[in-house]
């Protein structure tokens, strides 16, 4: 679980910072809801990853960065989606 988290927020993040560049704005049409399906992905993860044996949580630092990291780049997307008014 821990794999896809890190992979999300990866392609999440890759996509924000490049829809910040002028005339790519029409990334964060995708970039927004990846980051969203980060943060869902990060809390499932957080709430469902344990170790069968002893009960304890895996991978927590990188579910907890996931739910923190979506948020912000989800917010930055948003932002630069309004000032671009969705399109440019």
């Amino acid at each position: 679980m821990s794999v896809s988290s890190l992979t999300l927020l990866f392609l999440s993040a890759a996509l924000t910072l490049f829809g910040l560049v002028p005339c790519l704005g029409w990334l964060n049409w995708v970039a927004i809801p990846l980051c969203f399906v980060t943060v869902v992905v990060g809390v499932m993860g957080l709430a469902s990853d344990k170790d069968p044996h002893s009960g304890e949580a895996r991978g927590r630092g990188v579910h907890l960065l996931a739910v923190i990291c979506g948020l912000v780049l989800g917010a930055v997307a948003t932002l630069r989606w309004v000032l671009g008014a969705g399109i440019v």
